[in-house]
């Protein structure tokens, strides 16, 4: 059966979290489910979203995923994204910031049986969940733009074959990849200060 691939309305990297979940839970993807995806999912009072607005989304499509993380907290840097990209007065900034603070640690709580720390090297992990039979949504960040500036992107795994793995991404549809351009997109992660974030569902 040949597989399906929802690419996001939006021609901007920025929806790659709302279209992840659709390609890796198998959802028929539309401009307004990706719309209603990233309202219900964003780092409320921000619009970014993160491992826990995959949560967020499995609870109200009542599936069951397990997500792989470096660390339970926001991601570094990430307020300072927001701010910048939201442009977020500095008076409004406290307060939106510890509104996103108890968002986020409410989410934990009610799904901690869920949530495990990543203890080995991503790619390995990727490895383990795809024998498992699991599809996998994780993060990389590679170059864009004629500045050559680093971006984060998400994007799903759904099958390996010796070293290439088959990629949904929600800007360039079904992508056959190389193990080593894979390595080489999560090393950037980390050139960028980010951490892996890895959310499993079969």
């Amino acid at each position: 059966m040949r597989e399906s691939c929802y690419r996001s309305s939006n021609k901007i990297i920025g929806p790659c979290g709302p279209c992840s979940f659709i390609n890796l839970i198998g959802l028929k993807g539309s401009p307004k489910l990706e719309r209603e995806l990233q309202e219900s999912g964003r780092m409320k009072p921000f619009y970014a979203t993160n491992f826990t607005s995959f949560l967020v989304w499995a609870e109200k499509y009542k599936v069951g995923i397990r997500i792989f993380v470096e660390s339970v907290g926001i991601q570094p840097g990430t307020f300072k994204m927001m701010f910048k990209f939201e442009k977020i007065l500095k008076e409004k900034q406290k307060q939106m910031k510890k509104l996103c603070f108890n968002r986020h640690k409410n989410i934990l709580k009610r799904n901690e049986d869920k949530i495990f720390i990543l203890k080995v090297d991503p790619i390995q992990k990727i490895d383990e969940l795809l024998n498992q039979g699991y599809c996998v949504a994780f993060n990389m960040a590679h170059y864009v733009g004629r500045h050559n500036f680093l971006v984060g992107h998400l994007r799903v795994v759904y099958k390996r074959e010796r070293d290439f793995y088959f990629i949904k991404d929600s800007q360039k549809g079904i992508m056959k990849i190389p193990k080593k351009r894979i390595k080489e997109d999560l090393r950037n992660l980390k050139v960028m200060g980010s951490k892996q974030e890895i959310i499993a569902y079969k």
